[in-house]
């Protein structure tokens, strides 16, 4: 019995902290009374017996004996036990700490010098993911301390001086060693491009800057970051780029033109492959000269006759060959004689104009031409045209298929996306440049794009295909200058099947 009670008095103790006092004379009381059965009464006084009558037992319960059969509660029909508790008086809780660790965590860079201010978070591990307790920065020894319980294993976040976390796991306080933790600091690219009359050639209302994106994954993050934007080049054309993380970069010039009658963006790849070392401080020089702008003078004309307004001036990648990471463009807006200026890179050049109609607006591709390096000004002649033709969408059965929305795409080396809208005759007319353009439909509306986006957004999540899947493809039509004949499309059953949301 002195056992049992020891045990008991063990399990009060360490469910006194998760139970609060209430609840400990509660699991007390029933807790004496399984011991009762096996031990003793509640006082100690006597033994519990148990008669060789099968499945009888006689107990003692408050001054009186009762017989209870097995499997019953010894109380008439439809009675409860009744259990009473008397209140007790405060009872002392004794509780002892653990003591906590201590470490010190010294911060240092790539050459072993310490760094002062420097994050460093107590990363706990929670549910799901890690949890930060609490921050410190390192002192002007490049030291911290921190505390923590001898019994967890943690984790370390410290944050360079480029804006670089770096991760240190696990991390404990059983021991009182230092922890050094080397952060990067990044490399320093510095120099200067020329000729800086190219710069001043482009006009007061561009912002030229250079931007590194990486060699071995063009399309990735790019330095600086979209938050601070590319680095900007000062009067005479110098520039320092500070904290670039190691690897390998390719280097791009990039320049935005804002005007009233000109926009524009310019991204030209400078040099390839620059490897960077953390620490490291690289002076380069960038010529500008294969870029020098040349002036072009523009006449546009639609269908034959004269036409003012905006005009698109895109690269045209497939003449030229270059990646899509560059991007090259500009916007102008041509005056009342149909004429503008503009001073263009060298490369191979497509003019695009949006025209509008009493059927909606459309894109239209005119002239393609070459700006040739270092060239004297030029006369263009950008010839634009447009096409149309009717089309009648029928649903399987044969009957009109009204208020549906397609799309058209144009089969073009920078293809255009419209979207079009059969009427209650299942009538519509595709607007466009001469060519080929390929139809596809879904039972979704197209025109509100930013449901279209969610819904592609979602369905990509967890099923890559299934925004492909979503689509029928009706095959290609081709438009021809002027209005070509009507054509009709039967859709077949395949269109029942299509998903719907």
């Amino acid at each position: 019995m002195t056992d049992a009670r020891a045990r008991l008095r063990s399990t009060m103790r360490k469910l006194a902290v998760l139970l609060g006092l209430a609840g400990v004379v509660l699991v007390a009381v029933l807790a004496w009374r399984t011991i009762d059965g096996s031990v003793g009464s509640l006082d100690g006084s006597h033994p519990s017996t148990t008669e060789p009558d099968e499945g009888i037992a006689a107990r003692r319960v408050g001054g009186e004996t009762r017989d209870e059969r097995a499997g019953t509660s010894g109380q008439p029909p439809g009675e409860l036990p009744e259990t009473r508790v008397a209140p007790v008086g405060p009872q002392p809780l004794r509780v002892r700490h653990a003591p906590l660790g201590v470490r010190v965590v010294e911060v240092v860079d790539a050459a072993g010098r310490t760094l002062s201010g420097i994050a460093i978070e107590l990363l706990e591990q929670g549910l799901d993911r890690e949890v930060a307790r609490y921050v410190v920065h390192s002192d002007a020894t490049g030291r911290a301390t921190l505390s923590g319980d001898r019994e967890i294993e943690y984790a370390l976040r410290v944050t360079g001086p480029a804006g670089f976390a770096q991760f240190v796991r696990p991390f404990r306080f059983d021991g009182d060693a230092v922890e050094r933790v080397v952060v990067m600091g990044g490399a320093t690219l510095l120099g200067r491009v020329e000729p800086i009359a190219i710069l001043d050639a482009t006009g007061t209302a561009t912002t030229p800057g250079l931007l590194l994106v990486g060699a071995l994954d063009p399309t990735g993050d790019a330095y600086p970051p979209a938050a601070t934007g590319p680095a900007r080049l000062d009067a005479t054309g110098r520039f320092s780029i500070t904290g670039i993380p190691p690897g390998v970069w390719d280097l791009l010039f990039v320049m935005e033109q804002r005007s009233a009658s000109l926009g524009g963006v310019s991204r030209r790849r400078l040099q390839k492959a620059i490897a960077l070392r953390d620490g490291e401080r690289k002076e380069i020089v960038l010529d500008l000269a294969p870029f020098a702008p040349t002036r072009v003078d523009l006449e546009v004309r639609l269908d034959g006759a004269p036409r003012a307004g905006s005009l698109d001036l895109r690269r045209d990648f497939a003449a030229d060959g270059d990646a899509k990471l560059e991007t090259e463009w500009r916007r102008v807006e041509v005056g009342g004689d149909a004429t503008a200026s503009v001073m263009l890179p060298p490369g191979a050049w497509v003019a695009r104009a949006r025209l509008a109609s009493e059927l909606g607006e459309f894109t239209v591709t005119g002239t393609r031409f070459v700006v040739p390096a270092r060239s004297a000004p030029q006369r263009v002649l950008v010839e634009l045209r447009q096409a149309r033709r009717t089309v009648v969408l029928l649903d399987p059965d044969g009957q009109p298929l009204a208020e549906v929305d397609f799309a058209s795409d144009s089969l073009d080396a920078e293809p255009e996306s419209e979207v079009c809208v059969t009427g209650s005759r299942g009538r519509t007319t595709l607007l466009g440049s001469p060519g080929m353009r390929r139809l596809r439909i879904r039972h979704e509306p197209l025109l509100d794009l930013e449901s279209l986006s969610a819904w592609i957004d979602a369905r990509c999540a967890d099923d890559p295909d299934a925004a492909r899947r979503a689509w029928l493809d009706l095959g290609n039509v081709e438009l021809i200058p002027g209005d070509g004949e009507q054509l009709t499309i039967r859709l077949p059953v395949e269109w029942r099947a299509l998903p719907r949301d």
